[in-house]
């Protein structure tokens, strides 16, 4: 998320302070935080849903050790 000078101008105008613009950026971070730690539960959901499907599906290849040498890694 990006702000410009330009941003909360109209607010610091209308206001004649900067404190609004501190509140309105601080609910901006807060809101993409919050976006950010929901996604990162919902990208836990999946993979531990991904893992109980693949055990159940491909339960012998999931056992198997994987060998990055192949990859040259």
């Amino acid at each position: 998320m990006q702000f410009s000078e330009n941003t909360f101008r109209p607010v610091v105008e209308l206001r004649g302070s900067i404190e609004p613009i501190a509140v309105a950026i601080g609910l901006a971070v807060h809101d993409t935080i919050s976006q950010t730690v929901a996604a990162g539960e919902a990208m836990k959901r999946h993979m531990v849903e991904s893992v109980k499907y693949f055990e159940k599906k491909f339960s012998d290849v999931m056992r198997q050790v994987v060998s990055w040498e192949l990859y040259g890694l």
